[in-house]
């Protein structure tokens, strides 16, 4: 997470999942709704050494000007 602003955040992160895909390499971001955006790659992140052996696609992706609703204080 990172401010771009008082009270908007830019959030980014990745998930993995046991597979293969049939195209090989990193694909261009998707932009699946206003300021969101997602991408399929090569295993770059870490991931839990349960997974290692087996076959992983990661799934990353990036949301931007998340507004900061909790209460709590925003973090600079």
């Amino acid at each position: 997470m990172v401010q771009v602003a008082p009270g908007k955040h830019h959030y980014g992160g990745w998930y993995h999942f046991v597979g293969g895909l049939q195209k090989t390499g990193d694909f261009p971001k998707i932009e699946a709704a206003p300021g969101f955006k997602f991408f399929l790659c090569r295993v770059h992140a870490p991931h839990l050494d349960a997974l290692n052996g087996f076959n992983l696609v990661e799934v990353g992706f990036e949301a931007e000007t998340v507004p900061w609703v909790i209460n709590e204080p925003e973090p600079r």
